[in-house]
């Protein structure tokens, strides 16, 4: 059964095609939000992920469109749910950091974490233009650049080949810079990261 078919069994409520689903995807839901929560507390939110997305009618998986693999846009959502977790306890999150550590990967340098107008200015403009790219694209730029995942873990994370992450990357940048350049939030040049070559 292709991902369309099982997300279409699945809003419509057949607990098969659920149980199909979590058992596809278990395994790899709970290696991506154990990388932010641990393991201890990987369990709590996986099961409060799939309440969630089970719940309401299935609102939320009807969100899913196709436009990636449905392993990729729940390894998205399952992030999400285990950042807003790891934030709901007070822990560091990672991706209330992820306006400033992503602007200084575009521009090569570290931005100044001097509160000023125009730092926070630059890090909101990061943060709306990440919250527009495609799941995939917002993904791979948290695990590579915020989370420091090592390509091969994050081929691992996505199902896919590795040497697919580069060119994904490459692609998930430049979408990133043009947002910013049409919302005028700094036209960041691109660098090259020597640690990772090549892109």
């Amino acid at each position: 059964m292709d991902d369309q078919e099982l997300i279409r069994r699945c809003t419509l409520g057949e607990a098969e095609a659920w149980q199909e689903l979590v058992r596809r995807h278990v395994p790899l839901l709970f290696a991506a939000v154990a990388r932010t929560v641990g393991p201890a507390e990987a369990e709590d939110v996986l099961q409060g992920l799939f309440l969630k997305l089970w719940e309401d009618g299935r609102r939320r998986l009807r969100t899913f469109q196709g436009k990636s693999r449905l392993s990729t846009w729940l390894v998205a959502v399952a992030h999400r749910e285990a950042v807003d977790h790891a934030r709901s306890k007070g822990a560091r999150d990672r991706a209330q950091r992820a306006p400033a550590s992503v602007l200084a990967v575009l521009n090569g340098h570290a931005p100044a974490a001097d509160g000023s107008a125009a730092s926070r200015e630059a890090e909101a403009a990061v943060h709306a233009a990440l919250g527009r790219l495609p799941p995939r694209d917002r993904l791979l730029v948290r695990l590579v650049y915020l989370d420091e995942c090592p390509y091969r873990e994050v081929a691992r994370l996505l199902a896919v080949p590795e040497n697919s992450i580069s060119p994904w990357l490459v692609r998930a940048r430049g979408r990133l810079e043009a947002l910013l350049r049409r919302d005028g939030g700094g036209t960041p040049s691109p660098r090259t990261d020597p640690a990772r070559e090549p892109l």
